[in-house]
């Protein structure tokens, strides 16, 4: 049985988001998200089942490999910082999300496994009904043991996919207005991570039609229910020196425009976002076993459809405690 608790500073009092840019008044308290309420049963000869609420499969070990996971990344808010930072989400890529699941993770066969479950459907605007669940899968293969093996690796592939639709209280009115009763979204990913001494790089990428861009099924589709195309991925580079670990990282996420939404020369939706990228210099010391210092540059820069442009610098110094 695990039940996670993730506190965050930032001063949120009166039902706000906990991990939105907070109350910054007096009197105020921070909040907790419980993100991961879930148990697992099962053993290493036929695998295990996980029952509850945990980090989904599509997109996870992007994130968990993502340098910028112990850092910041680009800031969600500068005027008012919020509890999280985005790191590389919708930077490279969808964020997998903390979703109610069932699923079911193979046994390790020499270092194949393989993971498939149903999962909690999710709505996007009039889109909130659903006759089937939202479905997941992914496997991989990992080689070498970081403590014995001076070569080590994981290369990994992931799919989601989904059907929504339109509430019934509202089919009537969109048959006539032309929009679409329904549609599916469906993305795939895959990743390498190689490790080579002190070096380790990674290389992951995503593309898709009907899902949307920085979390699922954000952005998916046009307001007639046509769906836009995403794709992206990031490149990343660590080289450890003792105590002392240089990171360099970049990363793109694309969302194109629907084919309603581009009829001939006319672009129907300027201000629609087409691309973000972000560039990131990462300095992380291990002061301690439970102590980690942490500096990162950041330059990030979103593109409209339309052409316009948007550029985000930042300095980021921290700490991190492991217990």
């Amino acid at each position: 049985m695990t039940i996670g608790f993730y506190p965050g500073i930032n001063s949120d009092l009166g039902g706000g988001d906990v991990n939105g840019s907070g109350n910054h008044s007096a009197l105020q308290s921070p909040g907790i998200d419980a993100r991961q309420v879930y148990f697992t049963f099962g053993d290493a000869s036929w695998g295990t089942v996980k029952l509850g609420r945990d980090i989904g499969l599509f997109g996870k070990d992007a994130i968990l490999d993502d340098m910028t996971l112990l850092g910041v990344g680009t800031a969600l808010g500068n005027p008012a910082p919020s509890n999280t930072s985005l790191g590389r989400i919708g930077i490279g890529y969808i964020y997998t999300d903390w979703e109610p699941q069932i699923t079911y993770t193979t046994a390790n066969f020499n270092g194949f496994s393989a993971s498939a479950g149903v999962f909690q459907p999710l709505n996007t605007g009039e889109y909130t009904s659903h006759n089937s669940p939202q479905f997941q899968a992914g496997a991989s293969f990992a080689w070498g043991d970081p403590k014995t093996d001076s070569v080590t690796g994981k290369v990994w592939l992931d799919v989601v996919t989904q059907e929504l639709k339109v509430n019934s209280a509202a089919v009537a009115g969109d048959d006539a207005a032309g929009v679409a009763t329904s549609f599916r979204g469906t993305e795939v990913d895959a990743g390498v991570k190689v490790g080579v001494a002190g070096f380790e790089g990674v290389l992951y990428g995503y593309t898709g039609k009907g899902v949307g861009t920085t979390g699922l099924f954000v952005l998916a589709t046009s307001a007639s229910g046509d769906t836009r195309k995403s794709d992206g991925g990031y490149v990343q580079a660590t080289y450890k020196f003792d105590k002392l670990k240089v990171g360099l990282s970049y990363g793109i996420s694309d969302l194109k425009l629907a084919d309603d939404e581009q009829t001939g020369q006319i672009n129907a939706n300027p201000l629609l976002l087409k691309r973000n990228a972000s560039g990131v210099v990462g300095l992380y010391y291990s002061l301690t076993k439970s102590v980690t210092l942490v500096g990162e540059y950041i330059d990030t820069k979103s593109t409209a459809q339309g052409g316009n442009e948007a550029t985000e610098k930042d300095y980021a110094l921290g700490g991190i405690v492991f217990f």
